[in-house]
């Protein structure tokens, strides 16, 4: 449903003849990822690290050919410099909040490559050496 919803939008796109000269940025919500762990109202916060990794595709034909890789990781850092903006000094760790919209329970996550810390009613840290999604074979956790 979603890939015909897009192919409808780039079609129309293609259609105006703005198809060329248009940026167009594919990037997807992550859900409540309710089923991912067991739910998370018996939880009292929750972020996983799946709020953090979030697809997204680029098509902007004067600047980033067809084709193009990107080899880099560019996680949480500006965009800008993929449009002939000059490099920012980009950040080493990703941050991400939860707002409680469904539980009164606010949260927050810091993240590096190693580390998740989450803070919340049930603050968690965890190795993320061990297993970078929880669900896959367990993870090791640092209650605090």
């Amino acid at each position: 449903m979603i890939d015909e919803a897009g192919g409808r939008i780039l079609d129309k796109i293609k259609e105006l003849g703005f198809d060329q000269d248009t940026l167009i940025i594919w990037t997807a919500d992550h859900g409540d990822a309710l089923g991912c762990h067991g739910g998370h109202f018996d939880k009292n916060c929750y972020m996983p690290e799946e709020v953090m990794r979030i697809p997204m595709a680029i098509k902007y034909p004067p600047v980033i050919p067809a084709g193009t890789a990107f080899t880099g990781k560019i996680d949480g850092r500006s965009l800008l410099e993929l449009f002939g903006e000059k490099k920012s000094s980009w950040r080493k760790v990703v941050l991400a909040e939860k707002n409680g919209h469904l539980t009164p329970w606010m949260g927050r996550m810091v993240a590096d490559q190693r580390w998740s810390t989450w803070k919340a009613m049930c603050p968690l840290q965890a190795d993320l050496r061990y297993s970078p999604l929880p669900q896959r074979g367990g993870c090791l956790c640092i209650y605090r």
